[in-house]
């Protein structure tokens, strides 16, 4: 859980591909296989997913997490002060599952996971994991598993998600003018972090910059700000640009 999702300037790498490694730009194109905690069936929804994902890979544990039917839908089982991890939203049809740390009492906040079937055109189907850690950004990262044979494989990056680089936000013309400008533009934007966000409804993910630099920088920052007009904000970031990036359930990948 180690990505660091950095944005490279076009003269580095023009990619974001977040594939298990901690700096973008770098791939790995090999498939990953984890030992599974349950059978992922194709009808398997998002909480059996949870529940059979290694524990190593989240920051909570799910093992106890239960959840029980009422007239409003399900809801986590049991009294919040036995929770290991609260469940914040939970849309089984939608298949999504938002989790965090935050339980009464504690009152710090707590990072967020977030979880996202996204089923392909085959019946099959694949999980978007996504950590969110607004203390520590650099800790983000969004990786994606398919169930295989009672194993759980974490896909590469680049075979399910499309390259992200500056250029998706500003034009080469605006580029240029930065680096007329600041000097140091080009290695002021290697230090961008591409942020995602997964949806509770439809299966766009968001992607957008996070801005985690000094205040040494905060002209550059004010005139990229006037560049990218779009600004959104949740969980505590502040995130600049708005990219959609939509699942293609035939071609079993996300698209621009």
């Amino acid at each position: 859980m180690s990505n660091i999702l950095y944005l490279f300037s076009r003269k580095i790498a023009l990619v974001a591909i977040l594939a298990g490694s901690p700096f973008l730009g770098i791939s790995q194109d090999i498939m990953k296989a984890l030992d599974s905690r349950a059978e992922i069936k194709p009808k398997s929804n998002v909480i059996d997913w949870v529940k059979a994902l290694p524990i190593e890979l989240t920051r909570y544990d799910y093992t106890e997490t239960s959840f029980v039917s009422t007239d409003k839908g399900l809801i986590q089982e049991g009294h919040p002060d036995s929770w290991l991890v609260q469940v914040a939203d939970l849309d089984t049809s939608n298949g999504y599952i938002r989790a965090n740390g935050y339980l009464p009492g504690v009152g710090d906040y707590t990072p967020e996971e977030q979880f996202k079937v996204f089923r392909k055109a085959s019946g099959d189907h694949i999980l978007a994991f996504n950590y969110i850690d607004k203390n520590s950004p650099q800790q983000n990262s969004l990786n994606f598993y398919k169930a295989l044979k009672g194993k759980v494989y974490e896909l590469p990056h680049s075979q399910v998600l499309p390259e992200v680089d500056i250029y998706d936000f500003i034009t080469s013309e605006d580029y240029n003018d930065l680096q007329k400008h600041f000097k140091n533009a080009g290695d002021i934007i290697n230090e961008l972090l591409v942020f995602y966000y997964l949806p509770r409804q439809g299966t766009a993910i968001q992607a957008g910059l996070y801005y985690s630099l000094s205040s040494e920088n905060k002209d550059f920052m004010g005139s990229l700000s006037e560049l990218i007009k779009d600004k959104w904000e949740v969980d505590g970031f502040v995130v600049y640009g708005k990219v959609e990036l939509k699942w293609n359930s035939k071609t079993e990948k996300f698209e621009k």
